[in-house]
C-alpha cells in the first residue's frame, strides 16, 4: 500500500479496495479489470504509455470518480505529464522513483487535484512553488523536498500532511496549517516542533526518527488529539503532562529508549488503548501509574523478556486489537 492510499485508508475516506490498473512496457498485453465504478481507480504507470494506449487508458478511467495515477519513475525514461489533464476525474497524482528529466512539467499537473505525493531522490534543487496552484488539494506527501517549504501555508484546505527526511531546523512551515487533522512527521533534521502547538485541529500525531528533537512539548497544545505515535525519538527524555487533552485515545511509545517516566501518559484522562514497544529501559515501576487509571482499556506491551510479563500482569488488561 502507497504512503497515499494509507493516508487515504487511516482518514475513513478509502472505504472499498482500490481497482489497480498497472502499466508496464508491452502495451500489447495490458488488460483491464472488470470497471468496479463504486470503488477508486488507481493507475500505476512504470513507462510512458503510447497515444493510442493512452487513449484506451483515458476512455477507461472515465467510468470511475476517483482516478488517481502514480509514477513509478525509472532512469533515463522520458515521461509526459501534460497526459494527465485528459483524464476525467483525476483526484490524485503521485511520483516515486530515483529522477525525473523535466520537473517543468509539475506545472502539468491539472490543479483540481485532491491529493499529492511526491518521492524524487535527485531533486534537491527543486522549489516546491508549484504546490500553491493546488487550492483544493486535502493530502500531500513529500520525501526529501525541502525547497521553499513555506508555501505549504497557502494550502488552506490541507487536512494530512505526511513529511519524511525534510532538512528544516523547524517546522515554522506549519504555522498557518490550522485546519490540519493529520500529520506525520519521519527523519530529517527538524530540532524544534513548537509551531505544531497552532495546528489546534490535529486528532492524529506520529513523531518517527527525528533524531536532533529534543522537546515535544508542544504536543499538550493540540486539545484535538485523538491518536498520538513517537518512535525512536533518542534524545525526548522527558514529556510535559497531557492532563487536558481530553480527546486522546491511543498512545504509542516505540524505542523511545531515554524516557526517564510514564506519569505525564498516565495524566491522559480518557486515554483507551496503550501500546509501549522496545523500550526495555522501563519497567513495573514506571508502569505503576497506570494501575489505576479508570479508563485505560487494551495494552500492547513488549518492552524485553524481563520486563513484559509483570508489567502485562500489573495492568491487567486485554490486547490491543487494531492500532489505528
Amino acid at each position: 500500500m502507497s504512503e497515499l492510499e494509507s493516508a487515504l485508508t487511516n482518514s475513513g475516506i478509502l472505504k472499498k479496495d482500490l481497482v489497480r490498473l498497472n502499466l508496464y512496457s508491452d502495451w500489447n498485453r495490458v488488460l483491464f479489470p472488470p470497471i468496479d465504478d463504486t470503488s477508486p481507480l488507481k493507475i500505476t504507470i512504470h513507462t510512458q504509455p503510447k497515444q493510442q494506449t493512452y487513449s484506451e487508458i483515458v476512455d477507461y478511467a472515465a467510468q470511475y470518480s476517483d482516478v488517481s495515477v502514480h509514477f513509478n519513475l525509472k532512469v533515463g525514461e522520458n515521461y509526459d505529464l501534460t497526459l494527465l489533464r485528459s483524464i476525467p476525474n483525476l483526484m490524485a497524482v503521485s511520483l516515486d522513483g530515483y529522477e525525473f528529466s523535466d520537473y517543468g512539467q509539475l506545472e502539468s499537473i491539472p490543479e483540481q487535484i485532491l491529493r499529492f505525493g511526491l518521492k524524487i531522490k535527485d531533486s534537491k534543487k527543486l522549489s516546491l512553488e508549484f504546490l500553491k496552484k493546488f487550492e483544493k488539494l486535502r493530502e500531500l506527501s513529500l520525501e526529501r523536498h525541502s525547497n521553499d517549504i513555506e508555501c505549504l501555508n497557502n494550502l488552506i484546505n490541507l487536512e494530512t500532511l505526511k513529511l519524511r527526511s525534510i532538512s528544516k531546523p523547524d517546522a515554522a512551515f506549519l504555522v498557518e496549517n490550522s485546519g490540519l487533522k493529520r500529520l506525520e512527521l519521519r527523519l530529517g533534521g527538524l530540532s524544534n516542533i513548537d509551531t505544531i502547538g497552532s495546528c489546534t485541529n490535529l486528532e492524529y500525531l506520529e513523531l518517527w526518527s527525528i533524531n536532533r528533537l529534543a522537546n515535544v512539548d508542544a504536543i499538550s497544545e493540540l486539545n484535538n488529539l485523538a491518536t498520538l505515535k513517537l518512535d525512536q525519538l533518542s534524545k525526548v527524555t522527558n514529556i510535559k503532562s497531557l492532563s487536558n487533552l481530553e480527546r486522546l485515545r491511543f498512545l504509542s511509545l516505540c524505542k523511545m529508549k531515554r524516557l526517564e517516566s510514564l506519569q505525564w501518559a498516565a495524566d491522559i484522562p480518557n486515554l483507551e488503548r496503550l501500546s509501549v514497544t522496545e523500550t526495555t529501559h522501563l519497567g513495573v515501576e514506571e508502569f505503576s501509574v497506570f494501575s489505576n487509571h479508570k479508563k485505560l482499556k487494551q495494552t500492547n506491551i513488549y518492552i524485553g523478556k524481563k520486563n513484559s510479563k509483570p508489567v502485562r500482569d500489573l495492568l491487567n488488561l486485554p490486547e490491543i486489537t487494531h492500532f489505528d
